[in-house]
């Protein structure tokens, strides 16, 4: 009797710690990628970053293995700005500033549901992408490096369907980020229609830092 097939590996996810490393050593190296297509007033290293939204999330193994690598490696990135303050005669300084970040995107088979419209859990996986990286852009352009977050609650609404050979328009921005928690939007627009197809929000924490090696 043959032996029974041998169990695939399992990958065993980054602690906090080990994530905040991960994110501050992938910083280290900024993707060459244009940027000339890419409006707004954030700095040229940050754009170039948000210009490729999975490479900040290429840990380890092969990125075409990863869920919704299909979808994910389609981002056009087109803006990535501070949110103009209206209402205000002093606009707010540092961390306070908001960003927003717009993306556009082809709808294709691999969105869709049986109906031949986007899923609602790919609405999610946008959501979730978009606003993880518009919280990384707002650490870069006002602490000068990216923080290690990782979900804790999201909330979806659907709006109106969207079908197949559309573009999205994706549309992110922060609202809120203290020193644990962060919070962002996500607005999902139908751009041949201009029709707001989704909204959503997510708040995030700070992943555990590092520990300061000691001499001794």
């Amino acid at each position: 009797m043959p032996p029974p097939p041998a169990l695939p590996r399992l990958v065993r996810p980054p602690s906090p710690t080990s994530l905040a490393r991960i994110v501050q050593e992938k910083y280290t190296t900024i993707p060459d990628e244009p940027i000339a297509h890419i409006h707004g007033d954030a700095p040229e290293h940050v754009k170039a970053v948000m210009s490729k939204p999975l490479w900040f999330y290429e840990f380890a193994g092969p990125p075409e293995n990863r869920f919704g690598y299909s979808i994910g490696s389609r981002f056009i990135t087109r803006e990535v700005s501070f949110m103009p303050v209206q209402n205000q005669t002093r606009p707010p300084e540092g961390p306070r500033r908001n960003v927003r970040i717009v993306w556009e995107l082809d709808v294709k088979e691999d969105m869709l549901n049986y109906m031949g419209t986007v899923h609602g859990g790919c609405i999610s996986y946008l959501m979730d992408g978009c606003t993880s990286l518009v919280l990384v852009a707002h650490a870069m352009m006002t602490g000068g490096k990216p923080i290690a977050r990782v979900s804790q609650q999201m909330s979806v609404t659907l709006h109106a369907p969207v079908p197949q050979d559309t573009m999205l328009r994706l549309v992110a921005y922060t609202t809120s980020v203290g020193k644990t928690t962060a919070f962002a939007v996500c607005e999902v627009w139908n751009a041949r229609t201009d029709t707001l197809a989704a909204t959503g929000s997510q708040i995030m924490v700070r992943a555990s830092e590092p520990s300061p090696k000691t001499k001794l």
